[in-house]
């Protein structure tokens, strides 16, 4: 062994350290590690993750990036390493590593393709193909040489595989025959759809629109001649005239200042009178709490009222109206449908729905303006001086008496509702229905009530202890009561029978307040907004009061009382103190009938079949109730009628009139034409087959388009077309669950066919990348303190569409997976090798 000398050896140690250094230094320069980035995917056909790598645990000896080996380059961990066995170096280019291509970073088994092993797996000691090719790879270094057991090892696999592209070949066949079947039907409901939609329905629309033509011809025609027949002919009828107490002499002056022996005044009291008679003979003159006689007069003399339905009770704003303007096609085309549906007695329909009679495209273009003055309008102050001079006086004694109640207002102006009140309390029929409401009102306030019947009795056993208690109590009571009713010789029938009767009577005395606030409102309203220049609202009032009786069918004995306790010339001007009551009979007004003549006519004033309605009234009611007026006070229960009979408390109740009585002749003469003129009864009948036809098409179309739905609706090329509407059902446990494709998913117990939980209903089926299917359902019952229910199927390629398996991985969430043709596609071939 050689010894150096000390200086040699030192010399020799610096210069290593040099070198080192310089090799060190040299590295730094030229190699700087910093962080990289790699895709993680360990096992096949999952999807791959983009990770970042930091500098401390590149070349640490942990293989970070399997699928290329990026972070250890420098170690043996990683497939595709500098010291890693299995790969192949490259001579030319100094012994690099080959790099592998991104569409192949992994090992393929020859026979077993679907087993993909990491580069790192190849010449590893370890045989994991079933030929011993990751073992036997020329080059790779491997000592080992693996037997070929593919036989053995895959018999199964590939039995397995055979069937699997058995069912493949089968399923995906019934897939692309399915697809088939689907276009042809999707071209066939086009087709159809073409037809319906861009052929026949165009045709009957445009039959339609040249029906509607001809219709509105013949509607401006009819509206013109009902106009004619209403404001001409009864114009021109002395018999008529002479309820309002005019001739057609005075009506032809077309002057507010004619004259008469009703004034504007006194119409407007009759209007309301006829109104509150109507309303309490008949239900049918009330709709929704309108005066349905005031309503169709109106239509009748052509003041058409703009109101969308209900009585306007409510409101304190005036409903606003318009005239028939006769030189306006849409004005007559509007007043034809009200006509129309007047005739058609659809027009009450029309206000208890709240809607308009206007129909769209018929409304004028341009309304005549309202004159909206006070102080241009002396018909509506002189209208309303009465009313408001009392209201005041009122208002004046009522702060008088409780300042609290009324504050210093008296000098603001009425309301709309003020003014309807007063003009309401002063006809007489309010007089004599607040006697018999006072009157009755009292008595059911004495009446024990009905007997209850056993089955009442029964159920009132089965209300709660305290109730049931209250109840027996009460039960108790009243029983007593009617004990004594009965041992004073009383008949509880009788006595219920009278009680049904009041009921009714203040049931008829209530709708007819109601329509004739009604009426009271739209007077107010056409005396105010009349238009400049217009006809006369003296006129208007006759023709409107004289319809209201024709199409109000009351009696001529109710239209004589209203006659005569409304018209200034009649009417006692002599005021009744409540507080001592005079003794005398309410009729006074009328009885005796008298009778005036009007100047230049040889009519009187009321015509003769009124009078002799109102002799028949006043030999009628001769006992009535003079003096009578306030109901009795201190009433014990002995002392209750068991009858009500007509002309209780002075009220009788209106009849509707029959074809015996005189007035229907008076009317006969001028009825407008009822039934609409052939050819237009004959138009409306062609336009309504025709609608009826248009909407039937309208619905086929709308099922037809239904039924193709979006683009999406049957899922890739209309592959779900065969397995529209069908439903499917797996066993899980104690229950059944069935999903119904375009329904609903359901959960039950076993045996059961119907009911059950709502899983949700039918959403949609969705794609992803890598060519599963998922059909969806949400929305369904809600879980206790939980989310709603939700659903869906996983489906896989088969022959037949069957459900597997079921299962709730989360909390009201439920998978199954399903076997279907429709999964038997070309991502299905791909994804399995076939």
């Amino acid at each position: 062994m050689a010894w150096f000398s000390l200086p040699t050896l030192t010399t020799i140690i610096l210069i290593n350290i040099l070198l080192l250094q310089s090799a060190s230094s040299t590295d730094t320069t030229t190699t700087t590690i910093s962080s990289i980035k790699c895709s993680v995917a360990w096992f096949p056909n999952t999807p791959a993750s983009i990770i970042t790598i930091p500098p401390e645990k590149i070349n640490d000896g942990y293989c970070d990036c399997p699928l290329n080996g990026d972070d250890e380059k420098e170690t043996g961990a990683c497939s595709g390493s500098n010291m890693w066995a299995g790969i192949t170096r490259d001579n030319t280019s100094g012994g690099s590593v080959v790099v592998q291509s991104s569409e192949q970073s992994f090992f393929a088994c020859p026979q077993q393709s679907s087993l993909r092993l990491a580069f790192s797996r190849v010449n590893d000691g370890i045989c994991d193909c079933c030929d011993g090719a990751d073992e036997n790879n020329d080059g790779g270094g491997s000592t080992i040489r693996c037997d070929d057991i593919c036989d053995e090892i895959l018999a199964e696999e590939r039995a397995v595989r055979a069937k699997l592209k058995e069912n493949y070949e089968a399923g995906s066949k019934i897939r692309s025959d399915s697809i088939s079947q689907y276009r042809r039907w999707l071209t066939d409901k086009r087709d159809e759809l073409h037809n319906l939609k861009d052929v026949e329905l165009v045709r009957l629309e445009k039959d339609r629109r040249d029906l509607n033509v001809q219709m509105s011809d013949e509607k401006m025609e009819f509206s013109k001649i009902w106009e004619h027949v209403i404001m001409e002919q009864m114009a021109d009828n002395d018999a008529l005239m002479s309820l309002v107490g005019a001739t057609t002499a005075t009506t032809a002056s077309k002057s507010d200042d004619t004259s008469v022996h009703m004034s504007v005044d006194d119409l407007s009291s009759l209007i309301i009178s006829l109104c509150w008679l109507s309303g309490e003979s008949s239900n049918d003159n009330v709709a929704n709490g309108r005066c349905v006689p005031f309503d169709r007069a109106s239509i009748d003399v052509g003041i058409l009222w703009d109101h969308p339905g209900g009585g306007d009770n409510d409101d304190d704003s005036l409903p606003k109206f318009h005239y028939l303007d006769p030189k306006s096609d849409a004005s007559l085309l509007e007043y034809s449908e009200k006509i129309i549906a007047m005739t058609k007695g659809t027009d009450t329909e029309e206000w208890s729905s709240g809607t308009n009679n206007r129909k769209k495209g018929n409304r004028p273009t341009k309304r005549r303006e309202y004159e909206d003055d006070y102080d241009d309008d002396e018909m509506y102050h002189e209208f309303l001086d009465d009313e408001l001079e009392e209201d005041m006086e009122d208002e004046t004694d009522d702060a008088t008496n409780n300042p609290a109640k009324h504050p210093d207002d008296s000098n603001e102006q009425l309301s709309v509702d003020q003014i309807v009140q007063t003009r309401l309390g002063k006809l007489h029929l309010s007089g004599i229905r607040e006697l018999f409401k006072e009157q009755a009102n009292m008595l059911l306030k004495l009446m024990p009530p009905a007997e209850e019947s056993e089955e009442e009795e029964d159920e009132g056993e089965e209300d709660t202890d305290e109730e049931g208690s209250m109840e027996a109590s009460a039960t108790e009571e009243e029983g007593k009561e009617e004990a004594g009713i009965i041992e004073k010789g009383i008949d509880p029938v009788a006595v219920n029978m009278a009680k049904s009767i009041i009921n009714k009577r203040l049931s008829g005395i209530h709708r007819g307040e109601a329509s004739a606030k009604f009426a009271a409102r739209h007077i107010i309203s056409l005396m105010k907004n009349r238009l400049t220049g217009s006809r006369s609202i003296t006129t208007d009032m006759q023709m409107l009061a004289i319809r209201i009786m024709y199409h109000s069918q009351i009696s001529s004995d109710d239209i004589a009382e209203a006659i005569y306790f409304t018209s200034t010339s009649f009417r006692s001007d002599v005021e009744v103190d409540p507080s001592t009551c005079v003794s005398t009979s309410p009729w006074n007004d009328m009885c005796p009938p008298r009778i005036l003549s009007i100047e230049g006519s040889s009519a009187s004033f009321p015509p003769n079949f009124i009078v002799a309605a109102a002799v028949g009234l006043c030999e009628e009611r001769a006992n009535a109730m003079a003096g009578v007026c306030t109901a009795q006070q201190g009433l014990d229960v002995n002392e209750f009628p068991t009858t009500i009979d007509e002309g209780y408390y002075n009220y009788y109740s209106p009849k509707q009139r029959q074809e015996s009585d005189l007035i229907s002749k008076a009317f006969s003469s001028i009825v407008p034409p009822l039934v609409m003129p052939f050819k237009l009864s004959k138009l409306i009948h062609e336009v309504g087959q025709l609608d009826g036809q248009i909407s039937k098409l309208k619905k086929e179309v709308g099922t037809i388009e239904g039924e193709i739905g979006s683009d999406t609706k049957f899922g890739l090329d209309g592959e779900l077309y065969i397995l529209r509407d069908s439903c499917h059902s797996v066993e899980s446990g104690k229950y059944e669950y069935e999903v119904c494709i375009f329904g609903k998913a359901a959960q039950r117990d076993i045996g059961k066919k119907e009911g059950g939980t709502n899983l949700g209903n039918w959403q949609s089926m969705q794609l992803d990348e890598s060519g599963v299917r998922t059909l969806k359902w949400t929305g369904g019952t809600k879980c206790w303190n939980g989310p709603q229910r939700s659903a869906e199927v996983v489906v896989t390629c088969g022959i037949e569409t069957k459900l597997l398996t079921a299962d709730e991985p989360e909390t009201c969430r439920y998978v199954f997976t399903m076997e279907s043709p429709i999964g038997c596609d070309a991502g299905f071939k791909l994804n399995n090798s076939l």
